[in-house]
Parts: structure tokens; C-alpha cells; sequence
């Protein structure tokens, strides 16, 4: 913007200004980051945007403070492109998420087959030696094939886990019963199923699942992927150890007194899960896979 004063003989014009005129509200809005450092800013805070937490609070937002910064155009809200584009990302099945699928599945089984959960029992929790019993020769080699490297006799605290749900019927022994999205199918998890002996049964198909753990080309990165010291360091790490633990909760319940592993993957349900027949989908399922 450029000013100048004309001076005439004997006769001086008031100083005028070239460029855009601006209107006294103009001038009185707060500090914007496009005006940062170009003269003296108005001490009226900055108002807060529209945010996505104004409409419907979900997700990452759902706790979320609203607050409002001057170098962000939208207040230091998570914006509706990222919050879409983390959606793409962790979904399967229809735009619906792991942990949404685990949830529904499990809660239409306990529906058609009754009874209660309990916790997960200590010998799945950290399985070493003892509670291997027959079948540690056959863990060893399986983490032997994972890692190339000798398995302790005794699991390291930082290896405890719990399983999706296991559920007790009245006069029957306990079930675990587990739910198995994309993350599970992999090489890993198909040279861990080639190991078993045809005698450890099994509440779901074999063959299916080394297909579909063959089939896929591309394993996932980020968080699934990550190292997991002590036992299953480096690249790749979560995938082993998945696989490992998948191993050791289809072959050690039959020797703890329980029924075999009930496995429920996300491909065989995730087309009808939310529809109107899903009851009757999954009770047909439980009863193919429960028979055998």
C-alpha cells in the first residue's frame, strides 16, 4: 500500500491512500496467520472454527478439548480429510473396524450357544515348559521356524497375553473362542499351521486358513509389524509372535481339559454380519464348524 502527499503552489491536498480500502470491521478482526508480523495486531482472541467436534463427536475426537490456536486455520482440530482417511486405513469388512467385527461376532456366538465368559487361564497366559507339557518339542520347532532360534523353558513376563473370549457352558468343558481379522493370515502363520499333527483337533478348517494365509502378498506395516523383544526382535516381530500365540491356543487346550479353539474369521462373516439373517448365518456357521 503506498501513500504520497501532492503539494501544490500555496495549496497542500490531505494525504490519500492508494490500494484497496478497508472497512473498520475489516480492521478490527483478530490476528489470522496470513497477517502474523505485518504490524500491530488487535488483543481480541481468535475465534474458534467450525470443527468436526461441533456436528458429532467420534473417534479420536470423542475426548478431545476443543481449543483454538492463530496458526491453524482450524483451530487445532482434527480435520474431516484426516479423520476419513485414518477410517480407510483401519477398516475392513465394509468400512467397519477390527475391533467392530471381534465385538459383533462375539457377542452373536455367546447369543446362539449360551453361557458365560471367564478369564483367560494362567497356562495360556505365559506357556513355558510345564504347561507345554507333551507338546513342547512340537512349540519348540514352530518357534524355531518363526525365529530360527531356541525357544526358553520359561516364557518371559513381557510375553503375557490374553485371549478374545473364553466361554463356559453349563455341563461342558470351557472353549476358547477367537476371532481372527486380516492381521492373522499370513506365511507365518501358514508354515505355523503346517507344523500341527493331524491328531490335534481343531474347531475350524485347517486348509482354509493356510489358503487365505498364502494368498496374501503384502503384509501390513506400522504397529502390526513392529519388533517384539525379547522373543521376536527385528522386523516383522508382531507378525511372529501372532502367529506363535495363535499356535500355542490351538494346540495346548486339549490338554488343559478344554474344548478345541473355535476360530471365526473376518472373511467368512464380514458380508453378512450387519444383515438382517446375520443369527441364523452364524448359527449355521458354529454348527458346520462345531460338527467336525
Amino acid at each position: 500500500m503506498m501513500a504520497f502527499r501532492v503539494v501544490t503552489r500555496g495549496l497542500s491536498t490531505p494525504r490519500r491512500t492508494i490500494g484497496p480500502r478497508r472497512s473498520f470491521e475489516h480492521r478490527q478482526q483478530a490476528s489470522t496467520e496470513l497477517e502474523w508480523g505485518k504490524g500491530p495486531q488487535t488483543p481480541a482472541p481468535c475465534p474458534t472454527p467450525p470443527s468436526p467436534l461441533c456436528r458429532k463427536q467420534s473417534g479420536a475426537n470423542r475426548t478431545r478439548r476443543k481449543s483454538h490456536y492463530p496458526w491453524t486455520k482450524n483451530g487445532g482440530q482434527v480435520r474431516n480429510t484426516i479423520l476419513a482417511v485414518v477410517s480407510a486405513t483401519t477398516s475392513v469388512g465394509g468400512g467397519r473396524m477390527p475391533l467392530e467385527i471381534q465385538k459383533s461376532v462375539l457377542q452373536l456366538v455367546i447369543r446362539i450357544l449360551g453361557g458365560t465368559e471367564v478369564p483367560t487361564a494362567a497356562w495360556l497366559m505365559r506357556p513355558g515348559l510345564t504347561e507345554c507339557g507333551k507338546h513342547w518339542p512340537l512349540v519348540r520347532r514352530i518357534y524355531r521356524e518363526l525365529t530360527n532360534k531356541n525357544l526358553p523353558e520359561t516364557m518371559p513376563p513381557r510375553e503375557r497375553r490374553r485371549v478374545d473370549c473364553v466361554l463356559k457352558l453349563a455341563h461342558s468343558p470351557p472353549r476358547i473362542i477367537e476371532v481372527d481379522e486380516t492381521q492373522h493370515f499370513n506365511c507365518y502363520r501358514a508354515a505355523t499351521l503346517r507344523l500341527y499333527p493331524a491328531e490335534i483337533p481343531l474347531a475350524f478348517d485347517r486348509t482354509a486358513w493356510i489358503e487365505r494365509s498364502e494368498s496374501k502378498i503384502r503384509l501390513e506395516a506400522g504397529g502390526f509389524a513392529k519388533p517384539k523383544p525379547p522373543l521376536f526382535p527385528g522386523d516383522g516381530g508382531r507378525h511372529r509372535q501372532r502367529a506363535f500365540r495363535d499356535a500355542l491356543c490351538d494346540i495346548l487346550p486339549p490338554d488343559h481339559d478344554f474344548l478345541p479353539t473355535l476360530r471365526i474369521a473376518d472373511f467368512e462373516v464380514c458380508d453378512w454380519l450387519m444383515a438382517s439373517d446375520a443369527y441364523q448365518r452364524m448359527k449355521n456357521l458354529l454348527d458346520c464348524k462345531l460338527s467336525t
